[in-house]
């Protein structure tokens, strides 16, 4: 079953709900990579779990995904998207 993105607005004391739905912890760090042959923004969520994230990195590789990188969850700091949008959209 493929999960579906889902965007959130966090309102305070929805802590204990997010966790019940599955959503990581605050500073929780998660695994994203790129399919090779896909572009670079078609990014995928490989693991949520920080403990895994070793071995998921060698799954990954091994099963076709590129451009791996390990992002922090930071419920407390809204996304500034400013910089991405002064760049043109470029990384």
């Amino acid at each position: 079953m493929r999960k579906k993105n889902v965007v959130l607005q966090i309102e305070p004391g929805d802590v204990e709900l997010l966790a019940a739905a599955g959503v990581p912890e605050f500073g929780r760090k998660v695994l994203f990579a790129v399919k090779r042959g896909d572009e670079a923004w078609r990014e995928q969520l490989i693991t949520e779990v920080e403990e895994r994230i070793a071995s998921a990195k060698k799954w990954a590789l091994a099963n076709g995904f590129h451009k791996l990188r390990v992002a922090t969850i930071d419920r407390d700091t809204p996304p500034d998207f400013r910089r991405c949008l002064a760049k043109g959209g470029r990384p």
